[in-house]
């Protein structure tokens, strides 16, 4: 039903019918609009209904990487798109139809140092170990923390292990990061990046990528 807030001479708002009213901003200034009520096209197809499962596992998953991760170092990582858009944009467009996700590329989050090497491995059931070359480079210090986000690749196991594990407090000079308690037999894809501290405080570094089948 639509509105009339000043009586039968002021503008409408809202819907009456089958005619729904707006307004329009034109160079004489505002001037109510009426347009006939077409509800909208929903034919719900197959790649609809794909699209918004993925749309959904990947919003879960950001949301369990949690804000204090996103709201900073995937700030703008994407276009000029808020850390929480920007990891979603990301899961959603390497998802594909069963929800399972490959990451492929290296993402730029800062100017602080990052290893020149970084690699993965499975040496002991359940655990995925990073090592890390150990050089400061350009802005690096030896305190800068590495922040790790792992989860499963396949949505089944995400929904099982819960499958992200972030911000372990390694530093740069530890050289490695070992997070136990993941499922063997499953792969799981990593982003590896550092923030900053003490002068490089502030700071983050690329998050590369690494897929690991764990034993």
């Amino acid at each position: 039903m639509s509105i009339l807030k000043g009586g039968i001479f002021s503008k409408p708002s809202g819907k009456t019918g089958g005619v729904v009213f707006g307004a329009a901003r034109t160079r004489t200034g505002k001037l109510v609009t009426a347009r006939e009520l077409v509800p909208p096209s929903n034919p719900n197809t197959a790649l609809q209904q794909q699209q918004r499962t993925k749309f959904k596992s990947a919003l879960d998953l950001v949301r369990r990487i949690g804000s204090s991760t996103y709201r900073t170092a995937w700030n703008r990582s994407v276009g000029q798109l808020p850390g929480f858009q920007s990891l979603e944009s990301i899961m959603l467009n390497q998802m594909d139809a069963s929800k399972n996700i490959t990451l492929v590329n290296d993402i730029n989050l800062g100017i602080l140092h990052s290893p020149d090497s970084v690699t993965g491995s499975s040496p002991v059931a359940g655990q995925f170990l990073i090592n890390y070359s150990e050089e400061l480079g350009i802005n690096g210090t030896d305190s800068d923390i590495a922040e790790i986000i792992i989860f499963a690749k396949d949505d089944a196991t995400r929904q099982l292990s819960e499958g992200v594990v972030v911000n372990n407090n390694y530093t740069r000079q530890a050289g490695a990061v070992d997070v136990n308690g993941l499922i063997s037999g499953k792969t799981y894809e990593a982003y590896v990046y550092f923030k900053g501290a003490g002068t490089a405080d502030g700071l983050y570094s690329v998050a590369k990528h690494l897929e690991q089948l764990i034993s």
